[in-house]
């Protein structure tokens, strides 16, 4: 995002506002890893 690597699964609202950009490199087979860590999960909206 913004020419900097993104381990998030997810986007915000307010990286939408503020015009972020978001480039996609993706291969011909899915990286199980990517993604995979806690801090890459959108944060609980029930708590």
């Amino acid at each position: 995002m913004n020419g900097k690597e993104y381990d998030k699964n997810y986007i915000t609202h307010a990286d939408i506002l503020s015009g972020s950009t978001l480039e996609f490199v993706m291969g011909s087979t899915p990286n199980p890893e990517w993604g995979a860590a806690p801090g890459s999960c959108p944060p609980s909206m029930t708590h």
